[in-house]
């Protein structure tokens, strides 16, 4: 599996597994960049202000963009391709590099029963399941009900 920190050249794509990160940033305007680590004075863009082939620039020495995501509207799970070009002090620009992310729902889903304490005998009852809750990105496909004693 490649690390984060693989670095791309040529062209030549690399996958990358992420998971999405709970940190918030606000920004003023859609699509700016917000360097408000101050420890690391990286350039951070939440999640939901990237556009697919709208490019989000940055000026050197800012070589990182971290993207953000906020935990009511992560970046959904699937593949994407990012694509850097650099321009060096007197315009040249790069050959674009492409790197592919994929953000997965590795966080199992958390399960919830709602079930009457006692039922007179017999008589129906009704166990539920409806509070179940996926928040790793997925939704809940099946419910496996087993009696176990």
């Amino acid at each position: 599996m490649a690390s984060q920190a693989d670095t791309i050249h040529h062209g030549l794509p690399s996958a990358h597994v992420i998971r999405a990160t709970r940190h918030v940033v606000r920004s003023a305007r859609p699509g700016a960049i917000d360097p408000i680590d101050k420890e690391l004075d990286v350039p951070r863009i939440p999640s939901d202000r990237l556009s697919v082939n709208q490019p989000v620039e940055s000026a050197a020495p800012d070589a990182t963009l971290v993207v953000t995501s906020d935990p009511a509207r992560p970046l959904p799970v699937g593949a994407y391709t990012f694509q850097l070009e650099v321009v060096d002090s007197a315009g040249n620009r790069s050959q674009p590099v492409h790197a592919r992310v994929v953000v997965v729902d590795n966080q199992a889903p958390t399960a919830i029963i709602s079930a009457p304490r006692t039922v007179p005998f017999g008589t129906e009852f009704t166990l539920s399941g409806a509070e179940s809750r996926d928040v790793g990105g997925g939704t809940i496909s099946k419910y496996i009900w087993t009696l176990i004693q």
